[in-house]
């Protein structure tokens, strides 16, 4: 990320007002936790293209990233552009993020299935559907409360890994679920996938031996 802020930097500087540098830059900042900055640029972007979907996008996301001080700004970014593009998924999926972010995954689910009501191929969207479903689950008081949305995180993520086999998440959340199933050998299989996705990350070493 940080050479990524690095060479859109460098394009920002030769072209101040391009919409698609100044979204490129706010996200980098955003992954390197400069919210601050990240937002100017992504605001740079919304007056470079008078608001269009992709900028209004990166500002909210930017915004959710920044954390609860910022969600309600990014909430009225969002259901802005959700207003203006009705028919766009990402909308929808923004909203999702942000109802993910204040814990209320409810609402989150909503808007995911929404999102994928509109374009059914869409992969984060399902992934982070997959990931309210086992928030939910965590939240249940037993074992039986819990199995429904394990079952249908299972599903999403099962989708996934045959939709975009190269999603290094949904690969690590599936073995989860397995292992909690005991299912140990295709636990194993899709941990394997996941270390050869993220070989540096230790998660999936740990998981994968475990």
């Amino acid at each position: 990320y940080a050479t990524a802020r690095d060479y859109y930097k460098r394009a920002v500087d030769r072209d101040s007002k391009n919409e698609v540098f100044n979204r490129k830059y706010a996200l980098s900042l955003s992954a390197l936790g400069s919210h601050t900055e990240a937002v100017e640029a992504a605001r740079k972007a919304m007056k470079s293209d008078d608001g269009s979907l992709e900028s209004s996008m990166t500002l909210g996301q930017v915004l959710i990233n920044a954390g609860k001080d910022s969600l309600n700004t990014a909430e009225l970014t969002i259901l802005t552009a959700s207003k203006k593009f009705p028919n766009a998924p990402e909308p929808q999926t923004a909203l999702g993020d942000l109802y993910f972010a204040r814990g209320v995954y409810e609402l989150a689910q909503t808007y995911y299935e929404k999102a994928l009501s509109l374009d059914a191929k869409l992969i984060d969207a399902r992934v982070r559907l997959g990931r309210s479903y086992r928030e939910m689950a965590i939240r249940c008081p037993d074992l039986e409360c819990a199995k429904p949305y394990y079952s249908k995180a299972l599903t999403e993520y099962n989708d996934v890994t045959v939709r975009a086999p190269k999603n290094a998440r949904a690969w690590l959340e599936q073995g989860e679920i397995l292992m909690l199933a005991q299912e140990y050998e295709k636990a194993g299989q899709s941990f394997t996938k996941y270390v050869e996705l993220r070989p540096e990350d230790p998660r999936g070493d740990i998981l994968l031996a475990r």
